[in-house]
């Protein structure tokens, strides 16, 4: 079968990407397929394409109904017939969908995983022509993963109900034991197994320890002025404090987590679509299945609670290819958060994965090597470049300095103290400081008291998170964060070993900087034509009630306006552009180009 032209029709691209057309030949040919790919690495192509070119519906499960929507107009975007089908939908949209499956015109139909929880429903699909299932975020179906949902636990029932179907189950973020349990739990047979690299080349990656966080979070955010970003943030609480004061100094901004109002929720994501604000704060209930693809910053104010949640949410950004910086701002504090969230798990394997998960987190916050290597070893991938170029280690931003006097100094103080005490206890003891408390305790008296006042606060509270972060000392009662020396701890303390801290550069590296860096931007291209088509892209948007994006991304216009595009051959040769959007978009982006190309002396002339 020839996918090339569908491909190039629908998607306006010349060539698949790695593992693509394998995974399209496979489900065209009857075969299940567990995939993980990258965000932004084209899962949807993967479904959408097959879909297009079989006889049947391709039945898409995915985690939101609040995405429905925008995933279903995407779809469209692109000459795909496409419907939803949830609690949402009016009588009519169900009459019309009935007509629609019942004369096989119907390419994809998105549902959640609760309507399989329905018997009427199976039954009812058991009378659709049905070409394959294709499950989004399937990691959702694992209790290893970061992202347990018990509604995905029913469709283990599809390869049952439905054994004529294939099945393709497809994820961002799963390791080897996720992805055993995925394929067990969906009952997936013989499936083709994918995994591509999750190297994402075009986003910088960058960890800072906490100082005034807000007006850390706020430097970045100024880099980026009418930009579209997101901020994580630990608890509800925390994001309206965030999203109240970000307010104040002039940003655009909407705050989002599972307490607002499911109006709320949905007015804060449509004005991000639609660039209405330009940052949201929220908590990991925001952003799953996002395909927002100008998202050029991602910053996490607070640590998350896995690697898989940090490699999804870090994945938001840069979908569109372009650069983009993920940082991350961490202290203590966090860890014993962390901690508390874990010991509340009542089930006690979700609760010893949710503790291994944060040791990992914390394992990866103060390695002393490449982010993206360390990132990309924890998903069992081998980055084999030395200098990835695109992280704070790489780059010299962070500084690997030896602290081996100042970690046996507060090992000692914490030994001495009796390791009954937290981090700004044992602080104070190495700055010398007779507090009631102090006094009291008789700990002015310990060796150490004081000797530590040739450092600042500052550098002992990092160097504490440090010891903590590296596995010399640890907090095992997360409603009291005491700090207890470990057996490597012990052991450091009686070797000659060296122990090594990352220090944060004293001046923040600018975005200009990091856009240097990263092989992925687009230097070629006419900025004043950029915005010119940014311009009237946004018209269209507005005309047509849609996101901008869905009329073309970013990408595609700096394609235009590096390329310069004449007629409707040159601009089907731009990725991105397909027969579809030239139909409707093709000839006006002409014309703008057109009309900038004329107003310049040294453009008269060229037309093709």
């Amino acid at each position: 079968m020839d996918l090339l032209p569908a491909l190039s029709a629908l998607f306006g691209y010349t060539a698949f990407r790695p593992y693509q057309q394998e995974i399209i030949t496979s489900l065209c040919r009857g075969q299940d397929v567990f995939a993980v790919m990258p965000t932004g690495g084209g899962k949807s192509l993967c479904y959408q394409l097959p879909a297009h070119v079989l006889h049947g519906v391709c039945v898409v499960i995915s985690p939101l109904i609040s995405l429905m929507k925008d995933q279903v107009e995407n779809a469209r975007a692109n000459g795909l017939s496409a419907a939803y089908f949830n609690s949402t939908s009016t009588q009519a949209e169900r009459r019309q969908l009935h007509h629609d499956l019942q004369d096989n015109t119907l390419d994809l139909l998105y549902i959640s995983p609760e309507r399989l929880g329905s018997a009427a429903f199976v039954n009812y699909m058991k009378q659709v022509n049905i070409a394959f299932f294709a499950i989004d975020e399937a990691h959702c179906i694992s209790q290893w993963g970061h992202d347990f949902r018990p509604d995905y636990l029913a469709l283990s029932l599809l390869a049952e109900e439905f054994p004529q179907c294939p099945v393709a189950a497809f994820t961002a973020t799963a390791t080897q034991q996720v992805t055993s349990d995925i394929i067990d739990q969906l009952h997936l047979r013989s499936p083709l197994e994918v995994r591509a690299s999750f190297n994402r080349p075009n986003l910088y990656y960058q960890i800072m320890p906490k100082r005034d966080v807000k007006k850390q979070v706020l430097y970045v955010l100024r880099q980026y002025a009418d930009e579209s970003g997101i901020i994580y943030c630990s608890t509800r609480k925390k994001v309206d404090e965030y999203a109240a004061w970000l307010a104040e100094q002039g940003i655009k901004v909407r705050a989002y987590h599972a307490g607002l109002s499911e109006e709320e929720r949905s007015l804060a994501q449509e004005d991000f679509r639609h660039d209405v604000c330009q940052v949201i704060v929220a908590t990991v209930a925001f952003g799953m299945g996002i395909d927002k693809p100008n998202v050029r910053y991602v910053l996490h104010a607070d640590m998350p609670r896995s690697m898989e949640a940090y490699y999804q949410e870090t994945g938001r950004a840069g979908r569109d290819g372009s650069p983009a910086r993920c940082v991350l701002f961490f202290d203590a504090q966090d860890i014993a958060q962390l901690l508390r969230f874990a010991a509340a798990e009542e089930d006690e394997t979700r609760r010893d994965a949710a503790k291994a998960q944060i040791y990992a987190m914390l394992d990866f916050v103060q390695t002393d090597c490449c982010r993206r290597k360390s990132l990309l070893a924890y998903f069992g991938e081998d980055y084999a470049e030395h200098n990835c170029g695109a992280c704070d280690v790489c780059t010299g931003e962070v500084a690997r300095d030896d602290a081996t006097q100042s970690a046996h100094l507060a090992l000692q103080l914490i030994q001495a103290s009796g390791c009954r005490f937290g981090k700004m206890y044992i602080v104070d003891l190495l700055m010398g400081v007779s507090s009631d408390r102090i006094v009291e305790n008789g700990h002015t008296e310990l060796a150490g008291f004081g000797a530590g006042k040739h450092a600042t606060r500052k550098f002992w509270l990092f160097l504490l998170s440090a010891l903590l972060t590296q596995g010399m000392t640890a907090i095992h009662d997360p409603e009291y964060p005491t700090l207890s020396i470990t057996a490597k701890g012990k052991l450091f303390m009686r070797s000659d070993d060296h122990f090594f801290i990352l220090q944060a550069a004293e001046k923040q590296l600018q975005r200009k900087q990091i856009t240097k860096k990263l092989e992925n931007e687009v230097s070629s291209y006419n900025a004043e034509l950029f915005e010119a088509l940014r311009s009237r892209r946004h018209e269209l948007a507005l005309a047509e009630h849609v996101p901008a994006y869905m009329i073309a991304s970013d990408a595609v216009l700096r394609a235009m306006a590096a390329l310069l595009p004449r007629n409707r051959r040159q601009m089907l040769e731009i990725n991105g552009m397909g027969e579809k959007k030239w139909e409707k978009y093709g000839e006006i982006f002409l014309g703008v180009i057109d009309k900038h190309c004329r107003a310049l002396p040294e453009r008269r002339g060229t037309q093709a």
